[in-house]
């Protein structure tokens, strides 16, 4: 329910979708992605991916890699 509800907030909310970006999301859905079995996955893989999608899909600060900001710290 958790993912669902993430997804609904990250929908068309950019500020949301830095937020939750900041919090490590991306490796706790990659990391639910393969206790669900990857690829063969179901309907929890898939919103896994549609999370993923709505976070980086027109939010160019959620599309930088994480090493370019390990280097400003």
């Amino acid at each position: 329910m958790g993912l669902l509800v993430l997804t609904e907030l990250a929908h068309a909310n950019q500020d949301i979708q830095k937020i939750i970006a900041f919090e490590g999301v991306f490796e706790r859905l990659f990391s639910i992605i393969e206790i669900e079995g990857g690829a063969e996955g179901g309907i929890i893989v898939a919103d896994c991916i549609n999370l993923i999608n709505i976070l980086i899909h027109g939010n160019v600060s959620n599309q930088v890699p994480d090493y370019i900001y390990l280097r400003h710290v």
